[in-house]
């Protein structure tokens, strides 16, 4: 029910009124809704922006505390009403604020808040304002003080007109906001007034909160919508920061991922004040403002750098030029290096204020589960410094930047800075294991160095731990059952299964978090050994401490492997000048395996490497000083693999080196291999980006982890440049040569060519596998492993006296590929049948040979034979079919099933048997039964292995034993090693110019091979054919000479040979400077292809080729060419004899064999 108007006094009393009476009656007027009340007053003299005595209240305010919008719009529309503060500093919209009356409320805040000189307002003193401008300013300002005072009017009337504090109460604090926080004056050009006005609202209200709660120190607020965010608390001392601080951080951090895992475009904006947040105070204020929105395009190709492309729409129309300049190169450098890099400009690159100090852009691709706002917070702490302000921006590739602005820092403390963050980018956080260092990090507990040393250490202490001590039967039961490998097998997964739960990285990180002190001083003990500081050496008085903290030995040994690796510590990257994208640690073998069993590791390798990678991890092994052998990336479709593969990564490794040793031993380099293991997946992550891939084992993700690793191992072979002590390594500089493997094949060319960037004077020779526009020579294409493989199969059909066109063969691995496709193209002779991924193919009259060259000339698989070559029997079954019934009856659920067992069925029988494909372990003592016929007979007589480990040591022990004349991989399948070793040579021979013209050529831009290249490689398989053939007779030799296996003859074939390069090369170094002149000359001119004799004499092969591969190679061509000649059982003095023979012989010779 509406108020009852009043009943005025009659016009001539009104009028005798004082003013005071009048103001009182137009406000009941107003209050009661009477209109014609208020004009009759006014009539009589009443002001309508008069206010009570007591309160200073006006008609607009009572009228608003009613909500009667109609009075309002009556009092200020008809009678110029003015919005005015009461005695507390409230206007009318503070009235209807409080009142619940929204519509008031929206009508008082669309009219603009009139100052008079009877209401000061927001009036700041021209000198002031000017200050605050000069102080801000350089030459080129952002702002005028005419600018700044319209935006602080603005602004104020937004505040107080949102009518929830008083207008005394927003016109000290928008003063103190413009003038007294001292804010860089590009905040007020990032934002709008209207943005403005709410952080001054969200500050009022913190600082009432502040104040009500008593913890002026603790200011913090935050205020979220549908397309934003803002926090702002206050911050004190740099490396001291406050609960309230740590808090907002968390906050901003959580909000920051869910945008991103969201795949929001997501900008933040920090500043922070120069002046207190309270006056008077200490603690000064910090905002950080979030925008999300979206990209205009969603997918990009993997090499994009454009920011015109990567960039949001907001992006590119807010950056300056300047600042676009800026992006624009550290997103080139971080899509071409694929890790986080960091540039430090000069504070006068951007135009403005504060033209001083330096301006720090970090940018990553490594964003997939992270946005590092609290590494970069804590960096900043580490380091002692706060930025004024800052901006993270994201981009539609994945990439992220921070652009941090110090106008006050040193170079100095900016260099340490850019090395912090850097660092932080190698932290990780897995719950319950690493999660532990990292919190330990953030939390200052440890250093960065400290965090990320321990971060590598549990993994060495995880790979190396000998656990075999703690099931000491293993070894001894293994040994017993080495002639029954089913039983072994068996024996080595229920010790895996059982030695499991010994010992896991979440176990090592508690044992660690638990000695967090001791932690630290292992970590000192590394950093004064990779240093230089001190020798390499146990650490004898940390390990009475060890003692001393642990009562159980075990976890004392644990605690101890620590130790281990800091002594077997020779070289590191780990305080290379430019934090790198991975850690590579080259430990000392014969620290690392000491007191091992032979039985696990057979040899103690020449150098082993660590390498440690946020998201990977990987070994190198090679066990000469020159040695070559392929990386290897293993992925891992899920946790479980990934934990198997974690276990065994360093043990496989190792036995690929090892094997490659055994193989590699009439060339000069030794056995080696890479590996490398990305993680299962992300931590705390949905998904990828375009350069970090959709998953850890995508193939964008496995190319930067096989980027990082070896830009790891280039670091230590190029140390000078990053400043890695070396004085550990007696002077040996490190030179690695890579292949093809697992994963890898794709990446031999960005190998070499990341050498090339680097600054590496071999980088031609680093990779083998390369295309020919490097220099590579590829096998497939010229047939090189098959030429080893099939020389061993003529040289044992003329030992038999047996025509190969009369023989019949059957064959694994088809058309498609290397080695089944040439074997196809190079034999005569009647091949029944053909496995590959594709199916079976089978004629017992043997596969017409036109059809086969004609798949093997097209590179296709055996489902594109034509059926209509198949004789009577013949069949072709392809993988995809199913109820296979065959012309034996047999029945097969699918032709996969087929395919994957049809060497075991009686269908593979032959006079010949080549596998030239199929998986490792393919027959075993396990099934080599099904070799043999119902009677007892081999199915073949003769198997010449072209796949590595197609059958096992068991198994062709079994089948050798029954009468088969059986070679195994390690010698028959050379010629592809020894192609990729003379590959290396002429990289390494030939200058850099002379190897583009003669080495190299591009097929795809109508490039053809040159001379050289063509009669270079066609004397490359004149030396596979030849050591093939010398090989082959060795092994015949002893095996129909001295009863000894062809299998047992190729491994001690191998090992005398290997033993005495290594004399040889001891020898070497013993020998006169004459001596040994006269010996590499002779040697290269008889090892080395005539082509490159020809081309560069043996003195421009001595001048170029390192003095240490030379050495490698005329020791391998010596030890392989006497024990070929004169067999495993001879004696010194027949190796006297063969050297004088060899040093008297004057001229030259034909070239047999540096590969």
């Amino acid at each position: 029910m509406a108020n009852p108007k009043q009943a005025l006094p009659p016009s001539n009393l009104l009028a005798s009124l004082p003013p005071a009476a009048l103001t009182g009656l137009v406000c009941e007027a107003a209050s009661k809704s009477d209109i014609e009340g208020v004009r009759a007053l006014l009539s009589a003299g009443a002001s309508i922006n008069a206010g009570t005595a007591y309160d200073q209240r006006t008609a607009l305010h009572l009228a608003a505390a009613a909500g009667n919008l109609t009075m309002c719009k009556f009092l200020m529309e008809e009678c110029r009403a003015a919005l005015q503060r009461d005695r507390f500093g409230l206007l009318p919209i503070h009235d209807a604020v409080q009142n619940g009356h929204n519509e008031v409320r929206r009508y008082l805040q669309s009219k603009r808040l009139e100052l008079d000189s009877s209401q000061p307002g927001i009036r700041i003193r021209a000198g002031s304002m000017e200050n605050m401008v000069n102080k801000n300013s350089s030459t080129g300002d952002l702002v005028s003080t005419e600018f700044l005072a319209d935006l602080t009017s603005t602004v104020f009337e937004l505040v107080v007109k949102e009518g929830v504090f008083s207008y005394t109460a927003v016109h000290s604090e928008v003063q103190h906001f413009f003038i007294g926080l001292s804010f860089h004056t590009v905040y007020f050009t990032h934002f709008t007034a209207m943005q403005i006005a709410k952080h001054v609202h969200c500050l009022i209200a913190a600082k009432h909160v502040a104040r009500a709660t008593d913890d002026i120190g603790g200011l913090e607020f935050d205020l979220k919508t549908e397309h934003s965010a803002f926090f702002l608390c206050t911050i004190c001392s740099p490396d001291n920061p406050n609960c309230s601080q740590k808090r907002t951080e968390d906050k901003v951090a959580d909000y920051l991922t869910l945008c991103m895992n969201e795949k929001h475009n997501v900008a933040l904006t920090f500043m922070s004040s120069e002046g207190p947040a309270f006056p008077g105070g200490k603690e000064h204020l910090a905002i950080y403002n979030i925008d999300k929105g979206h990209f205009d395009v969603t997918r990009v190709s993997e090499g994009e750098t454009s920011i015109e492309i990567l960039a949001s729409a907001r992006f590119l129309k807010t950056k300056s030029s300047v600042a676009k300049e800026q992006y624009q190169v550290v997103m080139e450098d971080v899509v071409a290096c694929r890790q986080s890099v960091v540039r430090i400009v000069p504070g006068s690159v951007y135009p403005g204020p504060h033209p001083g100090g330096f301006v720090l852009i970090f940018a990553t691709a490594e964003t997939v589960g992270r946005h590092y706002l609290r590494e970069i917070c804590q960096a900043m702490r580490f380091v002692g410094l706060v930025p004024r302000r800052f901006y993270l921006e994201n981009f539609v590739n994945g990439v992220l930047t921070y652009s941090l602005f110090f106008p006050y820092a040193q170079e100095s403390e900016m260099q340490q800075l850019k090395s912090t963050i850097m660092y932080s980018t190698h932290l990780r956080s897995n719950p319950g294991g690493s999660e532990l260092v990292y919190n330990s990090v953030m939390q200052s507990t440890i250093s960065y160095q400290c965090g990320l040393y321990l971060l590598s250490a549990v993994k060495f202490v995880f790979t190396f731990f000998p656990k075999e001590q703690y099931a000491r039967e293993y070894t001894s039961v293994h040994k017993v059952l080495d002639q029954n490998e089913s039983a072994q097998r068996k024996l080595e997964s229920l010790y895996k299964l059982c030695i499991k739960d010994l010992l896991s990285t979440d176990r090592i990180y508690q044992l660690v978090h638990r000695h967090i002190n001791l932690a630290k001083r292992f970590y000192e003990d590394f950093r004064q050994i990779a240093t230089g500081e001190v020798k390499p050496h146990f650490n004898a008085e940390l390990g009475t401490a060890i003692d001393t903290a642990c009562s159980d030995p075990q976890d004392r040994q644990i605690l101890r492997m620590f130790l281990i690796f800091n002594e077997s510590m020779l070289m590191t990257n780990f305080f290379k000048a430019e934090t790198p994208g991975a850690f590579a640690f080259r430990l000392n073998p014969a620290i690392v395996l000491r007191d091992r069993p032979t039985s696990l590791y057979p040899e103690v390798p020449y150098a082993i490497y660590l390498v440690n990678g946020r998201d990977f991890m990987g070994f190198h092994t090679r066990f000469r000083e020159v040695a070559r052998g392929g990386i290897r990336l293993i992925q891992s479709r899920d946790s479980a693999t990934y934990a198997r593969n974690f276990a065994t990564l360093f043990d496989e490794g190792y036995n690929l080196a090892f094997t490659q040793q055994n193989k590699n031993k009439d060339i000069p380099e030794g056995g080696a291999k890479g590996v490398i293991l990305p993680d299962a997946s992300w931590p705390n992550s949905a998904g990828g980006n375009s350069l970090a891939g959709n998953s850890s084992q995508s193939p964008a993700a496995t190319k930067s982890c096989f980027i990082r690793y070896l830009n790891a191992l280039i670091d230590c072979m190029l140390p000078e440049p990053g400043g890695i002590y070396t004085g550990h390594m007696e002077g040996k500089a490190e030179m690695l040569f890579f292949g093809p493997d697992e994963n890898t094949a794709g990446f031999m060319d960005l190998g070499a060519e990341l050498a090339h960037v680097r600054g590496y004077p071999y980088w031609k020779a680093l990779t083998t596998g390369k295309s020919t526009a490097l220099g590579g020579i590829p096998h497939d294409t010229y047939g090189m492993t098959t030429a080893s493989v099939h020389t061993y199969v003529t040289e044992l059909l003329r030992e038999l006296g047996e025509d190969e066109s009369e023989i019949t063969k059957f064959q694994t691995g088809g058309p498609d590929g290397d080695l089944g496709s040439n074997e196809i193209l190079v034999s005569k002779d009647k091949t029944i049948g053909i496995v590959d991924g594709s199916g079976v193919l089978y004629d017992p009259a043997g596969l017409n040979r036109t059809e086969l060259t004609r798949l093997a000339t097209r590179r296709v698989m055996v489902r594109d034979f034509s059926r209509s070559f198949l004789g009577p029997g013949g069949f072709l079954v392809t993988i995809d079919e199913t109820d296979v019934t065959l012309p034996d009856g047999s029945q097969w659920l699918t032709g996969a099933e087929l395919r994957d067992n049809f060497h075991l069925t009686d269908f593979a029988a032959a006079d010949l048997f080549v596998p030239c494909g199929g998986r490792p372990n393919a027959v075993t003592t396990d099934n080599v039964r099904k070799l043999f016929t119902a009677d007892g007979k081999p199915k073949f007589r003769m198997v010449v292995e072209g796949a590595n480990l197609f059958l096992s040591d068991g198994a062709r022990r079994v089948l050798e034993t029954a009468g088969v004349h059986l070679f195994k991989d390690a010698c028959t399948n050379k010629g592809g090693v020894t192609s990729s070793s003379l590959e290396v040579f002429a990289a390494l021979a030939l200058p850099v110019e002379q190897h583009s013209a003669l080495m190299c050529y591009d097929p795809k831009h109508g490039g053809s091979p040159p001379a050289f290249y063509t009669e270079y490689v066609q004397q490359i398989l004149d030396i596979i054919i030849e050591n093939a053939q010398q090989e082959f007779r060795a092994v015949w030799t002893a095996n129909q000479k001295d009863g000894v296996s062809k299998v047992e003859a190729t491994k001690l074939i191998s090992g005398k040979i290997t033993r005495m390069q290594d004399s040889i090369m001891d020898t070497f170094q013993k020998m006169s400077e004459s001596e040994r002149d006269h010996l590499v000359r002779k040697v290269l001119s008889l090892a080395v292809p005539p082509a490159m004799i020809e081309n560069l004499g043996v003195d421009g092969i001595v001048k170029n080729v390192p003095e240490s591969y030379i050495t490698a190679l005329v020791s391998a061509w010596i030890a392989s060419r006497f024990v070929y000649k004169n067999g495993i059982n001879t004696s010194e003095v027949s190796f006297f004899f063969f050297l004088k023979s060899l040093l008297s012989h004057e001229g030259g010779g034909q070239a047999n064999g540096v590969a």
